[in-house]
């Protein structure tokens, strides 16, 4: 099968078409649906790709964000100079699902559907960013989000602080709180910044 009928099927079986973009009022650089599909040319990150989604349907949470958002880097893959997207190894996959589960049962029916920014790092994009050497999104199992409704940032932090503060411990709720309406979400271990 040609690259290009290959690209559209993957297309058509897992739904990406239209989840490429910023959300009109974030303040990134979000790649594109060119570069994904340039991305999954590339090695083995087609099949790699296709086990992931159905690795993450197997446990009920590939439809909590598009799949494909998992393995952006970060939206300055642009001044690291990294690509867009890496795949996480397989022994990481298990690292990202009580994460996602989180994101699912506790925040988005609060604060509505979540953009995924920032998935699994490489050692390299991540240093290059500027990333701690402990960071969550090494291992798979942390996300940085922007909510895709329109909400200030007051109102944003004030309903994760009172979840977090709520179910945090025993989810072992990793959140960071950055600028504007970007925050981050792991379940590596209880902690907040």
């Amino acid at each position: 099968m040609q690259p290009q009928k290959i690209l559209i099927a993957v297309a058509l079986v897992v739904g990406i078409v239209g989840t490429f973009g910023a959300p009109a009022h974030a303040q990134a650089s979000y790649p594109s649906a060119g570069e994904f599909f340039a991305f999954l040319g590339e090695e083995d990150n087609y099949r790699e790709f296709r086990d992931l989604v159905s690795y993450l349907r197997e446990n009920g949470v590939a439809d909590v964000v598009p799949p494909e958002q998992l393995v952006r880097q970060g939206t300055d893959y642009k001044q690291a100079g990294e690509p867009p997207f890496a795949m996480p190894p397989r022994d990481f996959w298990p690292n990202i699902i009580p994460t996602l589960k989180l994101i699912k049962e506790e925040i988005i029916p609060l604060v509505g559907e979540l953009q995924v920014v920032s998935a699994y790092r490489s050692y390299r994009y991540n240093a290059r960013a500027g990333g701690t050497e402990a960071s969550a999104h090494l291992m798979f199992s942390a996300v940085d989000v922007v909510p895709k409704r329109k909400i200030t940032r007051k109102q944003l932090h004030g309903i994760l602080l009172k979840t977090w503060s709520a179910i945090g411990v025993e989810t072992e709720w990793g959140l960071g709180l950055y600028s504007r309406l970007r925050f981050h979400v792991d379940t590596k271990s209880y902690r907040r910044w």
